[in-house]
């Protein structure tokens, strides 16, 4: 046998209920009816043998006795074939218990639910809202070994009251059509459920070790007396159900409807690919649920999926702006050619990229990708606007060593030292990272150059960064990520400046020094996801806003004049986000003849903390004028009041606020 121990305190000299339920070679421990832990072990199916089964001691064999004897009583004892047989009996709570323990098919076949996996730290339970009449698309990303599986389901449980509208398979780019369930029904603590079970679609198809696999359902309610319900999920493989989980669902009534919307609008930057319902009436209910939110923006790409493209058209035809954001690596990613080799690294040996140097300048290769971009273009339609996502991070460090970059680096910059290119890099760090943003701008200008060659209409919009132009050390931050904007703006209609890992004042002073140096526009676009589930790559948890601190960043960002407004990865949106969106666009639309046709002027206006505990970096504001008349937006940008004290210079008369944790305060300042 193997002890197994858990730090839970129980001395106190009270009574404490301590169960152990061991399932599947896994024990687990609950400390008044709270999960304290669990542990592998190791076990013996129950079969007949020579001697009775004995429960709460053991016996030896021979000896007429029995040790280990349980100094107590035992009561409700189950010996059954199945969980479910368990199930059906419901004694004690123990179905619940069992539920929690870790299943061994969890390891070959799992699955995150999204939007609501790790949206508890705002909303205290996992929680999915959506809105009567306006489903939330709700995805399902699963996840296994599709070696080790016979046969796989997806399993939802939902109160009768509510409706299962559609579930698609809605994986980009590949084949997805609407997933059929079989549907029973039955109880759950005494309710009536339904019980949908998906079937007809292999899962093992697209399925892999990394969350890629992906349904998505719209649940409905048409009873506005209902607006809160526990759905159950759970999975089914090798013929067994496991792994249940659940979330708390809730309805909200639609957002107004804006036939005619300001010049504001948010965009989803990585595909949306769960908008895509094939219910020709699902589709129109989610233009309008996006439509209503602000969102009039969409980024695709897409190699051959005809009915998504025709679903974009019919969102343009509503009014959405199309994004392509088929051109990621740039061309430094191509394939190389008997004239333009492969990169090369400090030891000399050939790495992914492209030489840059022999790209730029050749001209068979230049043609090749004229061709190329206008493949990618074609395939997934009209679009009005293309989004170049060239990220060149770390390069300078990696690439190029070859003799003829070299060659060129110093040539550029009349260097005679006779070293090895490793050592003169070294040498001449801060020559070297100009150099690479002038390479950079380049290949900004090929990606511009072929983009219009495919189609003179398109605008072009270059995802980038916040950068610091009054730093002395800039050039170092060009070390990393060598983009140096003031060379790309000839090339690009707008940049779009990644906030995604910024928040509050650094987001504001960032956003505004790109203003006050640009000559082009900018748009902001911010992340919009959690830390948990499939998006916790690359969110931290100081990254997993609010849907008060998305608000707050989409008003802040309109505020400095900025007109789009994107996320990422821009689906998985939970409807309380959809909700504080609109709120943001309804604001913004109402003041945006002061944002994006008055004259800023801040200079006019004195806000000081009314506290002195209040910093700099806790707030922010801006002042517009237009028609004479003076707007005044006050960000918060910490989680407790702050009181304000404003006075338009020249004004005697001063004025107190008081502005809540992430919020913002707007009013006319005359």
């Amino acid at each position: 046998y193997k002890v197994c121990s858990n730090p839970v305190k129980i001395s106190d000299g009270k009574w404490h209920l301590v169960e152990v339920i061991f399932r599947n070679g896994r024990v687990g421990f609950f400390v008044d009816n709270k999960a304290c832990g669990e542990k592998s072990q190791s076990g013996k199916a129950i079969s007949p043998g020579k001697f009775p089964l004995t429960l709460g001691s053991y016996p030896i064999p021979g000896r007429g006795r029995e040790v280990y004897s349980l100094d107590g009583v035992l009561d409700e004892v189950i010996i059954a074939e199945s969980s479910a047989a368990i199930q059906s009996l419901n004694t004690a709570g123990w179905t619940s218990k069992l539920k929690t323990l870790s299943n061994p098919l969890q390891k070959i076949f799992d699955a995150s639910c999204e939007p609501v996996n790790g949206n508890e730290k705002h909303f205290g339970v996992p929680t999915f809202h959506t809105f009567f009449g306006r489903p939330v698309p709700l995805s399902f990303l699963f996840k296994g070994d599709k070696t080790k599986i016979e046969s796989a389901a997806l399993v939802i449980y939902l109160p009768e009251y509510v409706k299962l509208r559609e579930i698609f398979s809605s994986n980009h780019n590949l084949p997805d059509r609407v997933i059929q369930t079989e549907v029973t029904k039955v109880e759950k603590n005494g309710h009536p459920y339904r019980r949908y079970q998906t079937t007809g679609f292999d899962m093992t198809n697209g399925l892999s070790k990394g969350l890629s696999l992906m349904f998505t359902a719209a649940l409905d309610c048409r009873d506005r007396s209902k607006d809160t319900a526990t759905v159950y999920w759970a999975l089914r493989a090798n013929g067994e159900e496991y792994g249940e989980r659940s979330f708390l669902l809730k309805f909200l009534e639609p957002q107004q409807d804006e036939p005619t919307p300001g010049r504001f609008e948010t965009m989803c930057y990585f595909l949306a690919d769960d908008m895509a319902f094939h219910d020709r009436a699902l589709q129109e209910s989610i233009a309008k649920l996006y439509l209503s939110s602000g969102i009039r923006g969409k980024g695709r790409f897409y190699s051959h999926d005809t009915r998504r493209v025709k679903f974009d058209n019919y969102l343009k035809s509503q009014g959405f702006t199309l994004y392509n954001i088929s051109l990621w690596e740039g061309p430094l990613g191509e394939k190389p050619t008997k004239t333009v080799p492969p990169a090369l690294n400090a030891q000399g040996k050939p790495t992914k990229w492209l030489s840059p140097v022999l790209m730029l300048h050749d001209k068979d290769f230049r043609n090749a990708y004229f061709g190329a971009v206008r493949d990618k273009l074609s395939a997934a339609g009209d679009n009005e606007w293309v989004a170049f996502d060239y990220e060149p991070w770390g390069l300078p460090a990696k690439i190029d060593f070859r003799p003829e970059t070299i060659s060129a680096f110093k040539k550029r910059f009349g260097i005679t030292d006779n070293l090895p290119g490793p050592k003169i890099v070294a040498k001449y760090r801060r020559q070297w990272a100009r150099f690479w943003c002038e390479l950079t701008a380049e290949i900004t200008h090929l990606m511009a150059d072929a983009t219009h060659a495919a189609n003179p209409t398109l605008k072009t919009t270059e995802y980038t960064y916040v950068f610091d132009y009054d730093s002395p050390n800039l050039w170092k931050r060009y070390l990393s990520i060598p983009k140096d904007l003031r060379l790309q703006e000839q090339y690009v209609d707008e940049f779009m400046l990644s906030i995604y890992h910024i928040h509050g004042r650094k987001a504001f002073d960032g956003l505004n020094q790109g203003i006050r140096v640009l000559k082009k526009p900018i748009s902001a676009i911010a992340l919009l996801s959690r830390d948990r589930g499939v998006t916790s790559g690359y969110t931290p948890p100081r990254d997993n806003l609010s849907p008060q601190q998305i608000y707050q960043k989409a008003v802040m960002c309109a505020s400095l004049g900025i007109r789009h407004f994107g996320l990422y990865p821009g689906k998985w949106i939970d409807g309380a986000y959809h909700q504080a969106l609109g709120r943001a666009s309804r604001l913004i639309w109402a003041n945006e003849k002061f944002f994006f046709d008055g004259k800023r002027c801040d200079e006019k206006v004195s806000v000081k903390p009314a506290d002195k505990s209040t910093k700099r970096d806790d707030y922010a504001y801006v002042l517009w004028e237009t028609g004479g008349r003076h707007l005044l937006v006050v960000f918060n940008f910490t989680g407790t009041p702050k009181s304000f004290v404003t006075e338009m210079k020249g004004n005697a008369q001063a004025r107190r606020i008081t502005v809540e944790p992430h919020d913002l305060i707007l009013f006319h300042a005359d």
